[in-house]
Formats: structure tokens, C-alpha cells, sequence
């Protein structure tokens, strides 16, 4: 039905969920573990209840259908989804092999935990939601133009990166401000606010890398094949499990997050390669991506001076206040501004297509 802007807003509700929790539950209840148990729970429940009465307007049921099982259809989708469990998984099944060689680390667990979740928020609030909307579309272009299909991956992978690329800049520029207006405060000390930041910054740019995967990814399974993926995903991973083997001894937490970062570049590479090999991109304007990755980078190059010259400024965010939350945002509005303004005046043409993107989903 093309009704994209609910669905790829559930997982903010997941998200918000578990992060009120953490702000405002948390402080005041002696035993927080089963607390943040159950607000995983209550997001994942709401991530159904806001999408159930749209289901039901459109004339599906909710209720099971087990004939379907035995349905040739219904086998055919479960033998594609198969394979492409581990790709979607791979930030999961990565984040365990993290906390494998964290765990020698004293606190490291907590480090890396800390500033995996600052990427997943970005990751999930954006990413995410234009992969939803791609998929689809994708998949209706195969089969009706086929021509065009190329251009809208092409396109959907520009808009990724006008996202992700100053969302990496500020997790690396601002990494302390940051963690520390999330994280700072009570048993969480300025030693502890430190380290994590040092270690978001090494995660910051695997943002970029992750972005795409999940743009490669889902252009892979609109052809139906997730098998490719499934591979790449497993490339990714001994890549990342023998650069932390190299990188944690003298980076500790610092170390795992630039492995993710390595990890994730070379998955994104391994699947933009081998979809244009077998697919091709070559005249889906990829000259004209690159430009639009050279005024990204332009942007970024000019967001990161603005916010160098600001960070003196909040060197005083290291534990969650409203004064600190006051302080980032001043900071980040005009430097958000500046990155969006100058891609603009270059002439890109990212924020008005972002923008209908998600218009057009209504």
C-alpha cells in the first residue's frame, strides 16, 4: 500500500521508551534491572500497539494464520528470510563479540554499551526509516521499471549519507558533551564520562558504514537475494573479531569501536562492489552521487570547525542537566544549519528529497 511514515516511526517508540526510563524511572528506584527489563518489553509492545488499528483500517487480521504454513508462497519468503537473519543481525551479533573482549576490560562492557546505543539512536531514528521506504519501491521498480531502480538506490544511498555524515561528525567532535549529558552523573564519574566518550568517537564514523550496509542490504534482498549478504555479513565479521584481536590490547574500548568502524567499511564495500558486478550501477548517476558526497563532505568539513570552536564551551556537560541539554542544542542548531545551508548553496537537493520521502509515505 506505499504507507511508509508509521511504520518507519515505530522503532523511535521502542527507543524513547527505553531512554525515559533510563532518565527519569531509574534514578529513583533501588533495583533498576528488572525496571529497564520491562521497559525493553513495554517498547517492543508499542512498536505493535501504534501500528495494529492502521493494519486493521487497511482490512488485514491480526489474528494467526497457521494454513499458512503450509502455504508454497509463505515457504518461498521463509527460505529468503533465512539467510538474511545474520545481515540484519550483524551490529547484534558484533556488539557480543564486543562484550567478549570488553569484558577483560575493567568497565569495558559498560564503555562500549554506552556508546553503541549514541549510533543505534541515530542509526535507528533515521536509517532505518529510509530503508523501510526503500525496499518496497525497490522492489515495485524491478518489476515495473526496471531502468529506473538503479538511480533510486543510488539516490536512497545520497540521502543516507546527508544523515549519517554530520551525525558521525558530532559523535566524534562533541563525543564528551554528549555522553555526558546521556550518561554523566552519579556512580557514571567524569573518568567514566571520558572513556566512553573516547570510545564513541572510534564508533562515530562506523555510522556511515552501517548506513550503507543497510541500503546495500535491502537492495540485495529486493532482488531476492539475501545469500550474498549472508556472506558479506560473515566478511564483516572475522574482519572485525581479528581487528579487535589487534587493536584492543593497546586501545582497550577505543580499540573495539575503530574495529567496528574498519568492520563496517569493508562490508559496505564488499556489498556496493558486488551488487554493481552483478547488477550494475555504472549509469544510475554515480558521477553525480560522488559530487553529492563531495558537498556532503564539504558540509561536514565545515560543521566539524564550528563545532571545534564551540566545544571549549561545553566542556562543563559532563553529567545529564537541563542546562546541559541547553547548552548542546545551542551548539548543534546553528552547526546543523551550517552543514544543511552549505550542501544547499552547492546545490544539493538532499533536504527537500528527504523531506518528500517522508511525505509521500503518509
Amino acid at each position: 500500500h506505499e504507507k511508509f511514515l508509521l511504520a518507519a516511526s515505530t522503532p523511535m517508540f521502542y527507543n524513547l521508551t527505553i531512554a525515559g526510563t533510563a532518565w527519569w524511572v531509574l534514578p529513583r528506584v533501588a533495583n533498576p534491572e528488572p525496571v529497564l527489563s520491562t521497559a525493553v518489553l513495554v517498547g517492543g509492545l508499542l512498536q505493535f500497539a501504534v501500528q495494529a488499528p492502521a493494519v486493521r483500517r487497511l482490512g488485514f487480521s491480526l489474528r494467526p494464520l497457521w494454513s499458512g504454513f503450509t502455504s508454497p508462497q509463505v515457504k518461498a519468503v521463509l527460505l529468503l528470510m533465512l539467510p538474511g537473519i545474520p545481515v540484519l543481525g550483524i551490529n547484534q551479533i558484533n556488539q557480543l563479540v564486543s562484550n567478549r573482549f570488553a569484558s577483560f576490560i575493567d568497565s569495558g562492557v559498560s564503555y562500549t554499551y554506552g556508546a553503541y546505543r549514541v549510533t543505534e539512536l541515530v542509526f535507528g531514528a533515521v536509517v532505518v526509516q529510509l530503508t523501510t521506504v526503500l525496499l518496497p519501491l525497490l522492489s515495485r521498480e524491478l518489476r515495473e521499471d526496471p531502468e529506473h531502480a538503479p538511480r533510486t538506490l543510488v539516490g536512497t544511498i545520497t540521502l543516507v549519507s546527508f544523515v549519517t555524515l554530520p551525525a558521525a561528525v558530532v559523535m566524534a567532535v562533541l563525543s564528551r558533551p554528549v555522553i555526558g549529558l546521556l550518561f554523566g552523573g552519579g556512580r557514571f564519574d567524569s573518568v567514566d564520562v571520558t572513556v566512553t566518550a573516547s570510545t564513541l568517537a572510534a564508533y562515530a564514523f562506523s555510522l556511515v558504514g552501517t548506513g550503507h550496509v543497510k541500503v546495500m542490504a535491502t537492495a540485495f534482498f529486493a532482488q531476492k537475494n539475501t545469500r550474498t549478504p549472508m556472506w558479506g555479513s560473515l566478511v564483516a565479521l572475522i574482519i572485525f573479531t581479528a581487528t579487535c584481536a589487534v587493536l584492543v590490547g593497546p586501545w582497550g574500548t577505543v580499540g573495539l569501536g575503530w574495529a567496528n568502524t574498519i568492520a563496517m567499511a569493508c562490508f559496505a564495500t564488499f556489498l556496493t562492489v558486488l551488487y554493481g558486478l552483478r547488477y550494475g550501477i555504472r549509469d544510475a548517476g554515480v558521477g553525480g552521487a560522488l559530487i553529492a558526497f563531495g558537498r556532503q563532505l564539504a558540509g561536514g568539513a565545515a560543521m566539524a570547525a564550528g563545532l571545534l570552536y564551540a566545544r571549549p564551551w561545553l566542556a562543563s556537560v559532563d553529567h545529564t542537566s537541563l542546562d546541559g541539554a541547553l547548552r548542546l542544542a545551542a551548539v548543534l542548531v546553528p552547526t546543523g544549519a551550517l552543514y544543511v545551508g552549505l550542501v544547499t548553496l552547492l546545490g544539493g537537493r538532499e533536504l527537500s528529497l528527504l523531506l518528500s520521502t517522508f511525505r509521500g509515505g503518509e
